[in-house]
């Protein structure tokens, strides 16, 4: 791929980006379709929680589509023992960015798909394991929950999709050139 391809991927990645972002603000938030997703989010978050020995309770408003998952801790701390999962903490603009970067990669049709459902597969189990990663912050060290909610761990999603677009690209690069 020479370097006007790349360029032209990067271009095609971004408006890409921007379509499906503009799709999902308009047309998927707020939606009961929305509220399912943020309940199974919850949900799958408090099963690795209750798997790891991890006390909690959750609350889910399917209306308002948001929950929160809350721990016993109480005082003066940052959260309160409480973690908010709404249209923030969906991981949807991070899975937006990845399947726009596969659907302009060059690949065939047949590893798109594959691509693609690997990669949300990938995302949803990910995000699951940093909402309750948040829930653990906040209980142990909620001084640190800001950080890890703002930056660190939305910084390492990022990351996720960089390192599986390699491995795509990678994958793709083998394939053509058996």
């Amino acid at each position: 791929m020479n370097r006007e391809e790349l360029l032209g991927s990067y271009v095609k990645v971004i408006a890409l980006f921007a379509v499906l972002f503009l799709l999902y603000s308009e047309l998927f938030v707020g939606t009961q379709s929305h509220a399912s997703y943020i309940t199974f989010l919850v949900e799958f978050s408090s099963q690795i929680l209750h798997a790891i020995g991890f006390e909690h309770s959750t609350h889910i408003d399917r209306q308002l589509a948001y929950a929160h998952i809350k721990t016993d801790v109480g005082g003066d701390i940052v959260n309160g023992g409480f973690v908010l999962v709404d249209k923030n903490s969906d991981a949807i603009r991070e899975s937006l960015l990845l399947i726009a970067a596969i659907l302009a990669w060059q690949l065939s049709l047949r590893r798109k798909v594959i691509a693609l459902v690997v990669g949300a597969l990938l995302m949803i189990a990910l995000n699951n394991v940093r909402i309750a990663s948040l829930v653990v912050v906040d209980h142990y060290w909620p001084l640190y929950f800001p950080l890890a909610s703002q930056w660190l761990l939305p910084a390492l999603m990022v990351i996720f999709v960089l390192a599986y677009m390699m491995i795509v690209v990678r994958w793709n690069n083998d394939k053509l050139a058996e």
